[in-house]
């Protein structure tokens, strides 16, 4: 959260000769375990609950930093990892944990 909090301050357009960032990703393909590891615990996905706790403090540090920015939530692989591991299983098993995931938009990966 602090990290955040940091990068929307300096990104907000208030510094003398740094430009203002209004869009932030959280995080990329967050369903691979090159960019997220672990992602399983056995056969059970452990990774969208961890990325769920790490997005939701992403979100309220670059908010706190700049109220009007725009958080996107990291756009998943379309082909996933591990036992039966896709991308829309990823965002179906971050679903039912019954916990809310803030963003305010997201990505959509399309490459075969």
């Amino acid at each position: 959260r602090d990290f955040a909090t940091a990068v929307s301050r300096r990104y907000s357009g208030k510094f003398r000769g740094i430009p203002r960032v209004r869009y932030f990703e959280a995080w990329n393909e967050p369903n691979l375990p090159q960019y997220l590891n672990p992602q399983w615990k056995g056969k059970k996905p452990i990774a969208p609950n961890h990325y769920r706790q790490m997005l939701n403090g992403f979100y309220a540090g670059i908010k706190r930093g700049q109220k009007g920015a725009v958080v996107i939530g990291g756009g998943t692989s379309p082909r996933g990892d591990g036992p039966g591991g896709t991308a829309h299983m990823y965002n179906e098993v971050k679903r039912r944990t019954g916990r809310v995931t803030w963003i305010d938009t997201r990505t959509l990966k399309t490459e075969p």
